[in-house]
C-alpha cells in the first residue's frame, strides 16, 4: 500500500494518515496514523471523558496521546486503517 488517505464514516477529516517504506523489515511500523480531535469549547474536560477516550485509545490504538500541539487539538499517534473506524 502506498500512500492515499484514510477516512472515518461521518466526519469529513481528522484523520493524518502515514505508512512506512520499511513495513516489510519492521511490521509494526507499516500503518501508524494520527487522529486529530476537536477539544471541548474552552478546552474543559471531565475526568470520565479522559478516561473514556484513554482506554477506547488504549484498546484501539497505540495509547500515545498529545494535547493542544499547534492545532489545540487533541491527538491520538499510531493506529492501523481498520482500527481508525472502531475509535
Amino acid at each position: 500500500m502506498e500512500g492515499g488517505t484514510v477516512s472515518v464514516f461521518g466526519y469529513g477529516s481528522g484523520i493524518i494518515p502515514r505508512f512506512s517504506e520499511v513495513g516489510s523489515s519492521f511490521p509494526e511500523s507499516k500503518e501508524f496514523h494520527t487522529l486529530r480531535v476537536q477539544p471541548p469549547a474552552g478546552n474543559y474536560y471531565t475526568t470520565d471523558m479522559l478516561r473514556q477516550l484513554g482506554k477506547s485509545w488504549e484498546k484501539h490504538g497505540s495509547g500515545l496521546s498529545t494535547f493542544h500541539g499547534q492545532t489545540g487539538n487533541i491527538m491520538f499517534i499510531g493506529a492501523t486503517t481498520e482500527n481508525t473506524q472502531h475509535f
